[in-house]
Parts: C-alpha cells; sequence; structure tokens
C-alpha cells in the first residue's frame, strides 16, 4: 500500500531534534548521528510492511548500516550513513566500485541525502529541511524493484488460486476409484503404508489432503526451484509419486 509522509509528522520532528542534541553535544560522527535516521526509518518501515535490520551482511566488504526487509524477507531497500567529515560523494563511488545494492539505496550525511533507485541516482535532499525529507522517504517506501513487484503479484495470485486448484483436485481424486483399478490398488498401499509409518488411525481424508498438498507443492518445488530430487529423497513423498501417477 502506498504511504504519504507528511513535512509535519512528529517523526521528522523527532529526528532534527536528536540531530541537534548531538550537535550541542559535539558528537557528529557517524556511530552517534546514525541512530537518528534509523530511528527515523523504523517508524515508517512499520505501515510499510518492512522491518529494519541494521547491519545486515550481504557479502563480502558489504554491510549497509541498514536494509529493509519485506515480510518474505526480500531486500525492498537499503541505508548508508555516513558524517559530515566525508565526502558523501566520494564514500558512494566507493560503494558503488564494490557493487553494494543500487536498487532503492539511501546515502546520508545527516545534511545531504542521494537516492539510488533501479540502479542510478535519481534525486538528492537537503535533510536540513522537513519537506525535503518527507519527500525522501516518501520515494523510498514507495519504490518497489520491477522483479519484487512480480513475485509479490505472483505469490497474490497463486494465494488465490490455491482453493480452486486444489477444490479441483479433490475432486479427482474422490472420483477415481470407481473408475481406476490401478489408482485404488496404489491409494490402498499408500494408505497402509501411512498407517504403518505415520498414524494407525490415519483417515481416507487426510490421505486425500496429503495428496492434494503434494501435487501442489512438489511441482512448485520442481519447476520453481528447480530441484527435481524432492521425491527422490523422500521416501513417504516417493510413495505420494506412485499414486498420483497412477
Amino acid at each position: 500500500m502506498p504511504i504519504a509522509i507528511a513535512p509535519d509528522s512528529p517523526a521528522l520532528h523527532d529526528y532534527h531534534a536528536t540531530l541537534a542534541n548531538l550537535q550541542k553535544l559535539g558528537k557528529t560522527h557517524e556511530q552517534a548521528t546514525r541512530i537518528a535516521f534509523s530511528t527515523l526509518l523504523d517508524s515508517f518501515s512499520k505501515p510499510a510492511g518492512w522491518t529494519l535490520v541494521l547491519e545486515d551482511a550481504l557479502s563480502n566488504r558489504k554491510r549497509p548500516d541498514g536494509a529493509l526487509l519485506d515480510n518474505f524477507g526480500l531486500p525492498r531497500g537499503h541505508w548508508e550513513a555516513k558524517d559530515l567529515g566525508d565526502d558523501l560523494d566520494a564514500e558512494i563511488k566507493k560503494k558503488k566500485k564494490i557493487q553494494y545494492p543500487l536498487s532503492n539505496t539511501i546515502f546520508e550525511n545527516t545534511q545531504r541525502a542521494v537516492l539510488y533507485q533501479n540502479g542510478r541516482e535519481t534525486a538528492q535532499f537537503d535533510l536540513r529541511k522537513t519537506d525535503q525529507v518527507a519527500s525522501l522517504l516518501t520515494s523510498f517506501f514507495n519504490h518497489t524493484d520491477q522483479d519484487i513487484e512480480g513475485f509479490h503479484q505472483a505469490v497474490s495470485e497463486f494465494q488465490n488460486r490455491i482453493p480452486t486448484l486444489a477444490g479441483a483436485l479433490q475432486k479427482i481424486i474422490e472420483a477415481e476409484p470407481e473408475q481406476n483399478p490401478e489408482f485404488k490398488n496404489a491409494f490402498a498401499s499408500f494408505h497402509e503404508l501411512c498407517r504403518q509409518a505415520l498414524n494407525p488411525t490415519i483417515a481416507r481424508e487426510a490421505i486425500e489432503e496429503m495428496l492434494v498438498q503434494h501435487l501442489l507443492m512438489e511441482r512448485l518445488i520442481r519447476n520453481v526451484f528447480n530441484n527435481p530430487q524432492f521425491t527422490s529423497r523422500n521416501v513417504i513423498a516417493g510413495e505420494i509419486e506412485t499414486v498420483i501417477g497412477a
């Protein structure tokens, strides 16, 4: 859901107040000042459905100050903090050289921020101005990488289709014993195996549900995750395939 961040948001007021207090204390180094921006990101990550994870390691030499993850654990944005003593543009060049993620990344030094989206710089913001901070965060939290957008759309569509697919499979399984002796025998053998290996009182309905769940899940694992050995590594799954084959 798109979120709009207003310049008069209390979180933005608190952000500037925190920085002002640190300035009075003479604490302008990154380790001190980054708490202000991390608190700001955390406050808006919740309505966006994201979670801020600090110092989330990506790979060798890549550890952004913050990563914003969605409910699937997919990175939706990154944040890199610097202090006023750093040359922000020079620091960005260093990060680009070691291939920092730039699909949706904020680089900031408490006074200026540079936003990268889809691998390129999209805008710069004056963090001393509340409306600029609001504009930066609105752009950041409303950005969706094309691949991630496609993933979430596929998940949503598949969730909507599962009841229909499962219902159709259930009808096939219920009708099959009357017209297919091979299926009837395979089903009975598998039912007996489940009694011995899983539960002596397991009901026929539970076996039918197991077939439906496996048929949907196995095809997903085999095709989406390219794992054709899924059934060969699991005895029960292999026996279910025998029933499905029949």
